[in-house]
């Protein structure tokens, strides 16, 4: 615009170049005058939203989330707890059972030593073997066939007495009755008890001692069979 008006002002002119110019300029005006965020044809600046993958359905969501929190979440424990009363039942019930346990315990281990004793005395062994044991003395006779016979009997009779009076579990009084008497007469126990009686009476109630302490010493599997029961 500003060289149309430049062109008008300079007056009346008849040349061809002028009168082109003009009809130039007013066709096709400069823009120098046009501000230049007008001219310029704003840009498409909207932008495609990137795509995303689908999203999962709705009902494996809550599923995954259900298995989060299940796996996470502590398990509730709803019994009710018991009260004092049926605390203290219950330890006197145990108490009772342990005490039942020693004292039975004690009954078997001194029962199959008498009863060995008895067998001895009434010649059984020595019958048994004929005369292969006339040729031993009796200690030796007691040591190396006599003994073993006796821990092989007791095995084999002191589990299946204690299940018959309810000592559960019996096989630990079995295992470590007949250790416990050992260890008692290593350390001579025997003499300490002399004054009770013969050789024979100190035998049977050192045995039955020793199977009192294995029941005592296995009161804790009792324990372990109660709370897998």
């Amino acid at each position: 615009m500003a060289e149309v008006s430049r062109l008008k002002s300079g007056g009346p002119t008849d040349s061809f170049t002028h009168r082109f110019r003009l009809r130039r300029a007013t066709a096709n005006p400069r823009t120098e005058d046009t501000p230049v965020s007008e001219t310029i044809s704003p840009r498409n600046t909207t932008s495609t939203p990137p795509s995303f993958p689908s999203s999962t359905p709705s009902s494996s969501t809550s599923t995954s989330t259900e298995e989060v929190t299940s796996a996470h979440s502590t398990p509730v424990d709803t019994r009710p707890r018991p009260t004092i009363r049926e605390r203290g039942s219950r330890a006197g019930s145990f108490a009772f059972s342990a005490l039942l346990r020693v004292v039975l315990s004690g009954v078997v281990g001194a029962a199959l030593c008498a009863a060995w004793i008895a067998a001895h005395q009434a010649g059984l062994l020595h019958r048994a073997l004929g005369e292969a044991s006339a040729s031993l003395p009796d200690f030796l006779l007691l040591l190396f066939v006599g003994l073993p016979l006796a821990l092989v009997t007791s095995a084999l009779l002191a589990g299946p007495l204690l299940w018959l009076l309810g000592v559960r579990p019996a096989w630990p009084i079995v295992l470590l009755g007949p250790v416990v008497l050992a260890a008692a007469h290593y350390f001579d126990v025997p003499n300490l008890l002399a004054g009770t009686g013969d050789q024979w009476v100190v035998l049977a109630i050192l045995a039955g001692l020793s199977y009192a302490l294995a029941g005592l010493l296995t009161i804790p599997t009792m324990l372990m069979r109660s709370r897998k029961a």
